[in-house]
């Protein structure tokens, strides 16, 4: 079980004020919790206190960190869903990753015009009924990893005319992640030569 107040206790004050607009309290923990293992992680990676982590939020509203002129930027994605975070970090560049805890009642033909990459939503609706679920958070996934490693967001993409969004420049790899059952996951990384050195879980920790 993750230790929430130990973990809450790393956070910035503008990080803690950012906890206090959440109206629900399972929401207020998890956002600490995820900023405080974010800052956890970051601190091994950079040799630092966790506490003093100078993350800041960037010009689209992800947070970032603050270059230091004695390291090389990391860069970093969070993304979490109800009972699950994911995370990730590179020296390479921007990257992105989302994870989706799966609702079996959804439907994926309705709900197909969210994606908003052509071919893919083709492949999507080509599917047999009985793989469109699974092929549709696969879809949305990645779509939603692309556009967090792009750097504004989804809502750019949603918002974009049909065949004109902003998802498909090169130099970013897309990769499916297996987050376990129930959950669909991906990362958008730069470049064709990255591999993934570590992916496992830090602990897991109830959200509600």
């Amino acid at each position: 079980m993750a230790d929430h107040a130990g973990l809450e206790r790393l956070l910035s004050p503008e990080e803690r004020s950012a906890r206090q607009r959440f109206l629900r309290e399972a929401d207020r923990r998890a956002y600490a919790a995820n900023r405080g293992l974010l800052r956890s992680l970051l601190g091994r990676y950079l040799s630092m206190d966790p506490a003093s982590v100078p993350i800041r939020r960037g010009p689209h509203g992800k947070p970032e960190l603050v270059p230091a002129a004695d390291s090389g930027p990391v860069h970093f994605s969070l993304a979490h869903t109800r009972g699950l975070s994911l995370f990730a970090f590179t020296r390479l560049g921007g990257v992105g990753v989302d994870v989706e805890r799966i609702d079996p009642g959804l439907d994926p033909e309705r709900c197909a015009a969210w994606i908003r990459l052509p071919a893919a939503r083709a492949r999507l609706l080509a599917f047999p009924d009985t793989e469109k679920l699974a092929a549709f958070y696969s879809a949305w996934t990645a779509q939603e990893a692309w556009a967090k490693a792009l750097g504004p967001g989804l809502g750019p993409v949603l918002d974009a005319p049909e065949g004109g969004n902003p998802m498909a420049p090169a130099g970013l790899t897309l990769v499916t992640l297996d987050a376990g059952p129930g959950y669909a996951a991906a990362l958008a990384a730069p470049g064709p030569d990255f591999s993934l050195s570590f992916m496992g879980r830090i602990g897991c920790h109830p959200l509600e």
